[in-house]
């Protein structure tokens, strides 16, 4: 992770993330354990600059993911996004740590509030919404 990318959170190890556990406590982005979230709950509970994956920080996609909807063209466009199962919300595809992936570098593990979240998300449709 390049010196210049400072935690999401300012917990200053300088791995450029937020724990997950601080991220992912409580109920999940959507606000309801059984409630579909939003791809732009998603994208604002574990995504932006500033949350678990600060994938849109400057030291990393910025210019891909600097809202939800550019976030969910650009990863369209790598293949993470669309179809009945999306690479991105399927452990056995997806690039984000949480759910398997290599995304964040040094991110964390398998989140069982994450994987509920995205699979709430996929059952309702997988929309850009």
């Amino acid at each position: 992770m390049p010196a210049d990318v400072m935690d999401a959170g300012g917990l200053g190890d300088g791995n450029g993330v937020l724990p997950l556990t601080t991220a992912s406590s409580g109920p999940g982005a959507s606000g309801s354990s059984s409630e579909a979230p939003t791809w732009t709950q998603l994208f604002n509970a574990y995504m932006t600059a500033g949350k678990v994956g600060n994938c849109a920080h400057s030291g990393c996609h910025q210019g891909f993911m600097s809202n939800p909807g550019a976030a969910f063209s650009w990863l369209q466009l790598e293949g993470q996004l669309g179809g009945p199962q999306p690479a991105l919300s399927d452990p056995n595809s997806s690039c984000l740590t949480w759910l398997g992936g290599d995304m964040p570098p040094g991110g964390p593990g398998t989140d069982p509030i994450v994987q509920r979240d995205f699979d709430l998300w996929v059952k309702a449709g997988a929309q850009n919404n």
